[in-house]
């Protein structure tokens, strides 16, 4: 290393001994307060309900981890700060070396600081969850959740050295609008893991923050032509700035924009022999309206007589209870406790999977049931269950082979393909967990007496598996449901047989399905989400699963018309739209999507372009270049809009004093 590189090695050292020591301080209250959490849940609960209140309600316990931003923002304070007061920064880069290599080794220098703070921080959340003995299928799903706050971090230092290296107003403003949208994309509080689609992506747009640095405190060295690397700061940082301002407006402009939607609830009335709905209107919340499918309005009373099984309470209040129902007679007493009802969605299967299973005996002394001691996990290549001790975080080895013998036993092809439980102690039985082997065999495994009971149901699904769902219920008719790619089959509760739902055109990608179940017939809803032209879909359906009823129930009109006009609006102002949601996903994603409207998002595009002609000066538009047309010919007004900022530099407003 020759003498300038260690000059300014030093110079780095001399700035951050000031407050380099605030980091370690941040890093063991995080830690600490981390370890409290989780202690102070331990000491109330016992180690298996520390155990159930993380795996099951999945607590944010080390929200203090955010602080990792605060050391982003500490470590370019203290890089940054000292060179930009007074004079420094124009002299700094009048010094013999390349400015270039001056922010090089500053970017390195707290880059690796970062790296230490980052990697000493998930080491330490590691180490608190293994005190706890918390198995790697609950740490992976936790580290998942801290890794984009760790990207802040990173993302806030560079934005902070960026605002203090900037030489005018405009690249400062920038600076601030590119953090903004990763602080409000990254800085969420979710279940454990929904970030992890994007997190390669999270990844590449935090490189992409270190252009930011080069582009706002080169800007005033030289013009590109002088400067290459210039250039391409330049690109890359508008290119960033744009898509994050771009994502953050449309968020704000769907809060304001999306009108007041009319929530209608959707029935099966075996009195009427039709479905009869019920809602409000958002602008008269204290007037609930109640109609039958071909129109006819109904009274709140005559409403609830259509539905006896739901409303039998009512009905016997006002000695209206009828004798019977479909010409079969049902007491009160029957109808209290002879329905159920149980909502399925995608959202439930396009999510992280579970991290660990509990497995309720389904005998159990009491009339109730109760939770056991341990937990269970499907090994990774799906050949074995093994059951972990909460208590010591040591894998109970007898069980776990007379549980995967037991499934040997009875017929069972590893690996485990799919599984779905029910592990509620509020049931009033249990029915275990239902799986499915390499051959699609389903097989219902039980824990009886403590002891493993397994027996194959004869059912073989064919189809690829997305989720097994089992609610029971004291109705004792279904189990539970089986998603495929192409149908939902109820698991029969009388002989385990596979009953298909006659869903038309059913899209396991995206779909809410509610289903009313009584003691006479069975019906269900199902809706597209995310679109706002997807109609309900009623359909009415016998014991033996034949249809009786069809009715398809459609969106109401003005509310289709104010979102088709706001999407036209939407389209013109951002032809290129990026969103982390897509329908039927619990995942945050981050997706480039094009405009739902392409004439108008074109026409959004044409105005963004004769907007830049228009009004901006000659000096200005002599100063775009290629690149900048594209990128507002892609982004529309967003990218125009940000352009302008930065190439306000030579007005009087904007000069720095």
């Amino acid at each position: 290393m020759n003498n300038q590189w260690q000059s300014l090695l030093n110079k780095e050292w001399i700035k951050l001994r000031r407050g380099i020591w605030l980091l370690p301080l941040l890093l063991i209250y995080t830690a600490t307060d981390t370890f409290l959490n989780l202690h102070a849940l331990h000491r109330h609960y016992g180690p298996f309900g520390l155990w159930e209140t993380v795996i099951f309600k999945q607590p944010q316990f080390f929200s203090t981890y955010m602080l990792l931003v605060a050391c982003g923002i500490i470590t370019g304070f203290l890089q940054a700060r000292p060179e930009s007061s007074g004079k420094r920064l124009r002299l700094l880069f009048h010094t013999p070396t390349d400015p270039s290599r001056i922010i090089t080794l500053l970017l390195m220098t707290g880059t690796a600081i970062l790296l230490c703070v980052n990697i000493t921080g998930l080491t330490l959340l590691g180490g608190i969850l293994s005190l706890f003995h918390f198995p790697w299928n609950v740490t992976y799903p936790v580290l998942l959740t801290v890794l984009p706050w760790c990207m802040l971090g990173f993302i806030a230092y560079l934005a902070t050295v960026s605002f203090f290296l900037s030489s005018d107003l405009p690249m400062k403003l920038l600076s601030l609008l590119t953090f903004f949208p990763a602080w409000m994309i990254l800085a969420t509080k979710d279940a454990y893991g929904l970030s992890a689609p994007s997190l390669w992506t999270y990844a590449l747009a935090t490189i992409c923050y270190i252009s930011l640095v080069y582009y706002t405190s080169l800007r005033f060295t030289g013009e590109p032509s002088k400067n290459p690397f210039y250039s391409i700061a330049r690109i890359i940082s508008i290119t960033l700035a744009t898509c994050g301002l771009s994502a953050i407006l449309l968020i704000l402009y769907w809060r304001v924009a999306t009108p007041a939607k009319i929530h209608k609830t959707m029935l099966y009335s075996p009195i009427y022999k039709q479905f009869m709905f019920s809602h409000s209107d958002p602008d008269k919340v204290d007037e609930q309206c109640y109609m039958l499918e071909n129109g006819t309005s109904l009274t709140r009373k005559a409403y609830r007589s259509g539905q006896p099984f739901l409303y039998v309470r009512d009905l016997e209040k006002w000695g209206t209870f009828p004798e019977t129902i479909d010409g079969i007679p049902i007491t009160p007493q029957q109808a209290r406790h002879g329905w159920q009802f149980t909502r399925l969605s995608s959202r439930d299967f396009n999510a992280p999977p579970a991290m660990l299973y509990m497995m309720l005996e389904s005998n159990p002394q009491g009339a109730r049931l109760q939770k056991p001691s341990d937990f269970f996990r499907v090994i990774r290549n799906g050949n074995a269950i093994e059951f972990i001790s909460p208590y010591t975080g040591v894998i109970n080895r007898p069980k776990s082979i007379a549980f995967t013998e037991a499934l040997r036993t009875a017929g069972f092809i590893f690996p485990i393909t799919s599984m779905g439980g029910n592990p509620d102690i509020r049931k009033e039985y249990d029915a275990g967990y239902f799986l499915t082997d390499a051959n699609g065999a389903l097989f219902q495994l039980q824990m009886t007496d403590n002891k493993p009971s397994c027996r194959a149901t004869g059912q073989r699904i064919t189809e690829q598996i997305e989720d097994i769902v089992i609610k029971e219920h004291p109705l004792k008719k279904f189990f539970g449901f089986i998603i495929t790619k192409k149908a939902v089959y109820a698991i029969m509760q009388e002989d385990c047989s596979l009953k298909s739902l006659p869903v038309d055109d059913f899209n396991a990608e995206a779909f809410t399905l509610t289903l009313w179940s009584d003691l006479l017939h069975s019906s269900f809803i199902t809706r597209t989400p995310g679109r706002e032209t997807s109609s309900a879909r009623g359909i009415a359906i016998s014991s033996n699963f034949k249809v009786i009823h069809a009715f398809t129930s459609e969106p109401d009109p003005k509310y289709l018309h104010s979102m088709s006009l706001h999407r036209t609006i939407a389209s013109f102002l951002f032809p290129v739209q990026i969103t982390q949601s897509i329908p039927g996903s619990s995942y945050r994603h981050l997706i480039v999507t094009h405009a739902d409207n392409p004439r108008e998002a074109l026409a959004g595009s044409v105005f963004a372009l004769l907007l830049v002609f228009l009004i901006p000066g000659k000096s200005m538009r002599r100063s775009l270049r290629g690149l900048d047309y594209g990128l507002i010919a892609i982004f529309g007004l967003t990218a125009a809009l940000i352009i302008f900022l930065t190439k306000c530099r030579d007005n009087f407003f904007w000069k720095r004093t």
